[in-house]
């Protein structure tokens, strides 16, 4: 599934971890500590991870909790369900 995502950003860094606690409450950046060695694949993942959607589904979809359809959109015949077929294979 495609999910499309527009991520903006900022990061400003700090000497250490108490700092970054203390700055973080009033910086709209997110705040991190200064590494030499600083892992950016391991950041760019982690903020892409964090903006994926808990649950994605399709815009066909009903959202999570609904109760599914019974009838296709805009027609007034049933859906057929897809392991119908399975039933005639355990007999």
């Amino acid at each position: 599934m495609a999910v499309n995502l527009n991520l903006e950003r900022s990061f400003r860094f700090v000497e250490d971890e108490s700092t970054a606690e203390r700055d973080d409450e009033e910086s709209e950046e997110d705040v991190l500590v200064f590494e030499p060695l600083l892992n950016l694949h391991s950041l760019v993942e982690d903020e892409i991870l964090m903006a994926l959607p808990m649950i994605p589904m399709h815009e066909a979809c009903s959202p999570a909790g609904a109760p599914p359809h019974d009838h296709d959109e805009g027609k007034n015949e049933p859906l057929r369900n897809p392991f119908a077929a399975l039933v005639r294979l355990r007999r």
